[in-house]
């Protein structure tokens, strides 16, 4: 195609490089029987790079799956870094996850379930460096005996594979097990202790690597091509020094000893790696990345070079960059940005008095959070939270003045105040796109009828000119749409992403015990974190432990965060009789660590964008009991991930914590559950290259 119809109709040419076509056949070449095989092969190799030569460098840009690769197309072809775009492959959530129970999974393959297991899948060829893995299983002599090795796959090499094992007596201690089909693969993922990658020679990406960690397995692989990129990040040890059998021998040495040695060590790195999957192998995050390039490439789009592209001048705002769920979204959406593309302002409120409680530091925290990572920001002390005609017209002042100073390409506004001001500010300064995210809405729970209604048709009347809509579940969306805010064209659904391994971490370190947090060694820890104000309801949970206190002695109540309701929360425990067994830790900057001391999870708000702080605890492996309101029904998944409870119904609440505290291994099971459904849906690099490939589409839209 690039070769015939260069300069037809077709006005961009994306080649999709998985490997260097030729280079296989130059590994088979070298080991050609005799002298004319070996010049035949060789001459056919020469063909093969320059077919593929002549055809990258007709085309206007190379897709590659790793770093590696873009070296290799660099070196190889002589095209400049500048149109190779690393776009790196993915593994399907859904398809491999890791195990509820890995016994049972052996018990249906058939596998000893007490022998610890290595699996590796390849083709049967002689780069693959299945021979150096057998001379390593010999090596470990009698440390191998507990050892279990399967190899999956067919290929010219099975017979020879089958004269090794055979001759060094592996026979017990290695199974061939031919072609896995696909439905099979993930168990055998699942049902591993290790996954080991022995390759000799071409690693293009590994998805063998990727597809393991995503199942919780931690994988170990030589120095070869792609692979130390993905496992580097695991931890180093598990890159092998050499692909010769010595070096592997050593390598499963170390790992095994450290398995043995630190129980808690395998679980660490099997959390790590499977955060890191979900942080950047993942279709999301893949397919975000083919969408932004292709907007870039499209016909009115900019050049892709990241050198000469133009990066676009973003300015997001909020009211409030505090510790909140919101806050930390657009945080982290700042943070993650791709600094060639956008060219950054951040603009906040500062604190009043409404949250005294913690938020003047929190904003100070992030703001210099965000200049440590060169990222600019204005905190406008106009821009307020609550209703004041003054300030308001101060504020709304402020942004058109600061717009038409920097006149950004988009104005990305977050939550209901700043949305608003935010949005009138940006359309009388003219600024070419608006995107608004309003996490969660006010439309009902906050305020009363009359103010509700009001809010609702100013929402009405910007939702004219904003061009995009940002929706962080699919029930906010629709109350959007049934509402007639906005219309369904305009609307995108971006769950709020999360940092994945720092809270499935703290749970792998370990529980933190009841101790920590002041109650009883016994304690039962029911726990919720979030704002101290009415919508998120922690009077009815504090109603709930009340009524559950009687038959569950050792249960405590723990809220992490702070607020305006602290005082009458404190006066309704001590009422109920249960002050001793409620606990407010204020606001806190290591909520995961807190997480990890819970037992189960509760988030009781009467209305809810997406719950940022369920998302996390089920990130952390927690147990949860949610209200069924706003989005939350969207994050959880009743009876499979958590359970739902009417909102404003403290009896619901109860039984809901009684049914998960009688019954520990529905409890587990939720938890487990709960995780997994995170790690494939609430990544924060997933979130940010989604919301970057909408801003490049309004962005191109209105040229």
């Amino acid at each position: 195609g690039p070769i015939l119809f260069r300069y037809g109709k077709v006005k961009r040419w994306v080649y999709v490089c998985h490997s260097l076509a030729h280079e296989e056949y130059l590994t088979r070449a070298e080991r050609a029987a005799t002298t004319h095989e070996r010049a035949r092969r060789r001459l056919s190799v020469r063909a093969r790079r320059w077919i593929e030569r002549m055809v990258i460098r007709r085309c206007h840009h190379v897709i590659v799956l790793s770093e590696f690769m873009k070296q290799q197309v660099f070196a190889t072809h002589g095209i400049p870094p500048k149109s190779i775009t690393v776009v790196p492959g993915a593994a399907d959530p859904v398809t491999f996850h890791p195990p509820q129970d890995r016994k049972e999974i052996r018990r249906e393959l058939k596998l000893p379930e007490s022998r610890t297991i290595l699996f590796t899948v390849r083709n049967l060829v002689p780069r693959m460096g299945l021979e150096h893995l057998l001379e390593a299983m010999t090596m470990l002599g009698e440390e191998q005996r507990d050892l279990l090795l399967l190899i999956g796959g067919d290929g010219q090499l099975r017979s020879r594979l089958e004269e090794h094992i055979f001759s060094k007596g592996l026979h017990d201690a290695v199974r061939l097990l031919g072609f896995v089909p696909e439905d099979q693969l993930a168990k055998y993922y699942q049902a591993s202790d290790l996954v080991v990658m022995p390759t000799r020679q071409l690693e293009g990406f590994g998805l063998v690597t990727v597809e393991a960690l995503a199942c919780g397995t931690p994988v170990m692989g030589t120095p070869v091509g792609a692979i130390p990129e993905v496992l580097s990040t695991v931890d180093p040890m598990f890159v092998t020094e050499g692909t010769d059998g010595a070096s592997l021998a050593k390598t499963l040495r170390l790992v095994f000893k450290r398995f043995r040695s630190q129980p808690g060590e395998r679980e660490r790195w099997a959390t790590k790696g499977r955060a890191m999957v979900e942080q950047r192998y993942n279709w999301v995050a893949h397919t975000a990345d083919l969408d932004r390039l292709f907007v870039r490439l499209s016909k009115n789009g900019p050049a892709l070079s990241r050198e000469s592209a133009g990066a676009k001048k973003v300015i997001h705002v909020i009211t409030r960059l505090d510790y909140g769920g919101s806050a930390q979204n657009t945080m982290l959406t700042a943070l993650g940005h791709d600094r060639a593309q956008f060219k950054l302002l951040v603009v906040a409120g500062y604190p009043g008095r409404w949250d005294a409680q913690g938020g003047q530091v929190a904003t100070e925290e992030n703001c210099r959070r965000l200049e440590k990572a060169d990222v600019r920001w204005k905190l406008l002390p106009s821009l307020t939270r609550e209703v004041s005609l003054l300030k308001d017209i101060q504020a709304l002042w402020q942004l058109t003045r600061l717009f038409r100073q920097e006149r950004p390409a988009l104005v990305h506004t977050h939550t209901s105040k700043a949305g608003v001001l935010g949005r009138v500010a940006a359309w009388i300064a003219k600024v070419p796109v608006i995107v608004h995210t309003p996490h969660g809405h006010v439309f009902y729970g906050h305020f009363g009828p009359t103010r509700s209604w009001l809010f609702l048709q100013i929402e009405r009347v910007l939702s004219v000119i904003t061009d995009r809509l940002i929706a962080l579940t699919d029930a906010e969306r629709q109350d959007h749409l049934d509402r007639n805010v906005g219309i369904a064209d305009r609307f995108a659904v971006v769950p709020s992403g999360i940092d994945r391994e720092r809270f499935g971490l703290a749970r792998a370190q370990g529980k933190q015990q009841p101790e920590w947090f002041g109650c009883p060694p016994d304690a039962l820890i029911v726990g919720s974190v979030g704002w101290l104000t009415d919508i998120k309801g922690h009077k009815y949970l504090i109603e709930a432990v009340s009524k559950l206190k009687m038959d569950f002695p050792s249960l405590h109540l723990v809220i992490v965060g702070s607020g305006d309701r602290h005082d009458a929360l404190l006066q309704q425990a001590e009422l109920a009789g249960v002050l001793d067994a409620v606990h407010f830790l204020g606001h806190r900057d290591d909520v995961e660590v807190c997480l990890a001391g819970m037992d189960l999870f509760v988030l009781p708000s009467l209305n809810e964008g997406m719950g940022r702080a369920l998302v996390e605890a089920m990130a952390a492996g927690l147990p949860v009991i949610a209200s069924r309101v706003g989005g939350i029904p969207a994050v959880i998944s009743h009876e499979q991930t958590g359970l739902l409870v009417p909102p404003g119904n403290a009896d619901a609440l109860a039984d809901a914590i009684r049914r998960l505290l009688d019954q520990p291994d529905l409890a587990r099971q939720l938890g487990l559950a709960a995780g997994h459904s995170v790690d494939s849906r609430y990544g924060s690099r997933s979130m940010v290259r989604v919301v970057e490939s909408i801003f490049a589409e309004a962005l191109s839209a209105r040229r």
